[in-house]
């Protein structure tokens, strides 16, 4: 008899579901990320560059290598040597960053990264340098590029409140992602108007212009980097 209230509390703990969808609440924690992110100067700018310079790199490697690769290079085992340098060089980025990331400063470091990711290699490009080059600009490329990923990632960790952090990455990925599809599309066009070494030097200058923008921008300045601001108010 004392089993019987016991399973009765049980049940009548447990939360109501039925007839909830699991996507019910998606736009709403998807807005109260972009309400966050908008709150936060570095978290905007971070977004909107990220954003630019994914749809440069979908540009680069999805569309404009292929086509490089088949007219400059002799093949598409050019693009596989020149994709697998930059994933090797990535892997060996994340390495160096997780050893010596967090003593170097974060904008200089950024601007860096982001700098010398779009501007060597889409020079080569430009340029038609050799294979054996382009191999070894692609591999200095994945290195500053691996190490851009967990620099962002601790960047958001370190200003998004603990309650917000899913809503806020949420968000700050799926905009990141959308100029993929947009970069993909626009170099397509682009592609048949113009000669391709001429678009990797247009996307290295715009590139690079784009990395430098933390250096005018005032929320990326460096007291600002530390932590979130507990002022402002979640919801």
């Amino acid at each position: 008899m004392l089993c019987i209230p016991e399973r009765e509390t049980r049940a009548e703990q447990r939360p109501i579901t039925v007839g909830k969808p699991a996507f019910s609440h998606y736009w709403q924690d998807l807005r109260d990320g972009l309400r966050f992110v908008l709150r936060q100067p570095l978290l905007r700018s971070i977004v909107v560059i990220v954003l630019i310079l994914n749809a440069l790199d979908a540009a680069r490697f999805s569309v404009l290598l292929p086509l490089y690769s088949l007219e400059f290079l002799g093949g598409s085992a050019a693009a596989g040597l020149i994709t697998g340098a930059l994933a090797t060089g990535a892997l060996a980025g994340s390495f160096i960053f997780s050893a010596w990331g967090h003593r170097l400063p974060r904008r200089a470091l950024f601007v860096i990264c982001f700098a010398l990711t779009g501007g060597p290699l889409s020079l080569g490009f430009y340029c038609q340098a050799p294979e054996w080059a382009l191999v070894a600009l692609s591999a200095a490329t994945g290195i500053f590029t691996g190490m851009l990923n967990p620099l962002i990632g601790t960047l958001r960790l370190e200003q998004t409140e603990p309650d917000m952090l899913a809503r806020v990455q949420s968000f700050m990925i799926a905009i990141s992602w959308a100029g993929i599809p947009i970069g993909s599309l626009l170099s397509g066009f682009a592609a048949e108007r113009l000669s391709l070494p001429l678009l990797y030097g247009i996307i290295g200058v715009i590139y690079v212009l784009t990395a430098c923008l933390p250096i005018v921008d005032t929320a990326w300045n460096e007291p600002e980097l530390r932590t979130y601001k507990t002022s402002t108010p979640t919801t």
